[in-house]
């Protein structure tokens, strides 16, 4: 069954002043084997055929299509859309039979890339087919493949966003896969945010077949759906996850949500807690509660106590938790710079690079462990002092995004060793 284990890095808060300490939660999914089946998939791939995908990027989408329909069992769903400044429903949402992919793949080999680029409606066109019938015990998940900027239709990516995010409440999940150095990495990243899904970098077309056809293998071995970390918080006490892209404030605290998990995948998530003065909470506890949409909660507790000023530093604290604190805290770094940089603030880039390590070899207290990250860290601060590439800063965002999900660099999902 699925765990969930938390480790502070000190539970013994500062006699004297305010704290600071770090959280822990280690959650590892349950093994697709304890589930009593496989859960069944509904799939929609909205895919760009504007004119810049002509070539071998059309003709390696096509193939990573069929190697992903190729996966899917005749009790799993599927429809497939293409898009420019028009759109083509290719296949209408039906079984995957044999019949059904052969038909869908005979009609795409026939579809050109030309034409601008109407990336919002080829996604509502995918997930209107994937939405029209949803199954209650299914996984609905469509998938936006482009290379390309909105540029037709609606482009406000504030109003795309929340188009996903209304999706994602109805139970569609959206993950967003970008190829080469034009597409708008900032729209694909928010959209698989708000939409509970992953978000790829694609920079060479021949990774195109393998990236796809992962992402619809990890949708078939789930084994928690929407599963969703909420702390409970007291009055006076701050907390913040290093990754608070899919974080929502609520009246009792934080709820962190984490997605659909697949099997034995292993999520770390950092949350940074702020104690106040002892006279004011004497013995902070924070609790916990794991929720998914097909198990029991599964809840903890952490309480914090007071103790000598000179003994809640050094020997006390764990510093196995402070190993995952340290590159979660370079990687949230990395992401801000990389922001800047984008903006064509270099001196700011750099200036805030500078600072982060100056906050983690102070957060570092001499511990060796930091060294190595903090040296990566002042390179990297040169390197953001200039302008970068589109493929290097593409590259480095997404990096920094898949190390604060605690995901692989390539943004496939980690198990447990």
């Amino acid at each position: 069954m699925t765990q969930m284990k938390i480790r502070v890095d000190r539970n013994v808060t500062n006699g004297a002043e305010a704290s600071r300490h770090f959280v822990l939660v280690e959650v590892k999914a349950r093994r697709q084997e304890e589930a009593a089946e496989r859960v069944e998939l509904d799939l929609g791939i909205a895919l760009d055929r504007s004119g810049s995908m002509s070539g071998s990027k059309f003709h390696l989408a096509c193939e990573g299509v069929a190697t992903s329909l190729g996966m899917l069992h005749d009790r799993d769903r599927f429809s497939l859309v293409t898009f420019n400044e028009g759109c083509d429903l290719i296949a209408a949402h039906a079984f995957a039979t044999s019949s059904h992919k052969a038909t869908a793949l005979e009609q795409l080999r026939l579809a050109e890339a030309d034409g601008g680029t109407d990336l919002f409606e080829g996604y509502v066109r995918a997930t209107q087919q994937v939405g029209q019938d949803l199954r209650e015990d299914c996984f609905a998940r469509v998938l936006l493949l482009t290379d390309g900027q909105a540029n037709r239709g609606v482009v406000d990516e504030d109003a795309i966003v929340a188009r996903v995010e209304k999706l994602r409440l109805c139970g569609i999940l959206t993950s967003t896969l970008g190829i080469g150095a034009d597409f708008n990495e900032t729209l694909l990243q928010r959209m698989a945010a708000a939409g509970g899904g992953n978000s790829y970098f694609i920079e060479n077309a021949r990774q195109l077949p393998d990236v796809l056809s992962g992402e619809v293998g990890d949708a078939l071995e789930v084994t928690e759906r929407n599963v969703v970390l909420e702390v409970r918080v007291p009055e006076h006490v701050r907390v913040a996850p290093m990754d608070d892209s899919r974080l929502t404030v609520v009246p009792e605290g934080l709820r962190i949500a984490l997605g659909d998990l697949v099997s034995e995948q292993l999520v770390r998530v950092v949350l940074e807690v702020v104690l106040p003065h002892p006279s004011v909470l004497a013995a902070p506890t924070l609790d916990f509660v794991l929720e998914s949409a097909n198990e029991y909660p599964i809840e903890d507790r952490v309480t914090f106590r007071v103790g000598d000023p000179m003994l809640s530093r050094g020997t006390s604290r764990d510093h196995e938790v402070m190993k995952v604190v340290y590159p979660a805290f370079a990687a949230r770094a990395r992401q801000a710079a990389a922001d800047l940089n984008a903006k064509g603030d270099f001196a700011g880039s750099r200036a805030s690079l500078e600072e982060a390590c100056r906050q983690l070899f102070e957060l570092a207290e001499g511990d060796p462990a930091a060294r190595e990250i903090l040296d990566a860290l002042r390179h990297d601060s040169d390197l953001h002092g200039q302008r970068m590439t589109a493929f290097e800063l593409k590259r480095r965002r997404f990096e920094a995004m898949h190390a604060l999900r605690d995901r692989d660099p390539d943004g496939r999902p980690r198990r447990d060793a």
